[in-house]
């Protein structure tokens, strides 16, 4: 009885030290490896801050831009982007440069895309943020576009692109 009694104390002791083993390693494993990060593992944005350009943790990097892991935990996650995003510029700064073919970007959560340059026309397709479209044609504020997933043909507002 006694013995069973001390084996019980000794598994509690080890549980006890093996816990604390692995907290002070997950400790360990969120020290910032960039001295303009915070505790946060965010970047202060130290314009000196060289470790942590491209970083979507920085607070004067993109705020969708790419993460190099400077300003986060270590850890062995790896980031990618699918495809290199322009910053989002206004699309009345962009317009008169566009030639036919140019690929836009649809800059808010839900677009439509309608039959006719107007708010009133049929949609014929509801586009998700960063869908990519071909651009065709201009009519004051509507650009018509051919949608690259679906090859549908339509118009789209032309404020909401980049």
């Amino acid at each position: 009885m006694i013995m069973k009694d001390l084996s019980l104390k000794l598994l509690c002791v080890l549980i006890f030290f093996f816990s604390i083993d692995l907290l002070s390693q997950e400790t360990k494993k969120k020290e910032l490896i960039a001295s303009c990060c915070t505790e946060l593992g965010r970047c202060t944005g130290s314009s000196y801050c060289t470790a942590c350009k491209n970083c979507s943790g920085c607070k004067h990097c993109s705020k969708n831009g790419g993460s190099c892991g400077v300003c986060s935990s270590v850890s062995n996650k790896v980031y990618r982007n699918n495809y290199s995003k322009k910053k989002s510029t206004s699309f009345s700064k962009i317009a008169y440069k566009l030639k036919k073919g140019n690929t836009l970007y649809v800059s808010i959560e839900t677009l439509n895309l309608r039959k006719e340059p107007n708010s009133k026309s049929k949609i014929l397709e509801r586009l998700k943020k960063d869908a990519a479209l071909i651009y065709l044609d201009k009519t004051k504020n509507w650009i018509k576009v051919k949608v690259k997933k679906t090859g549908l043909i339509g118009y789209v507002y032309g404020k909401y692109l980049y």
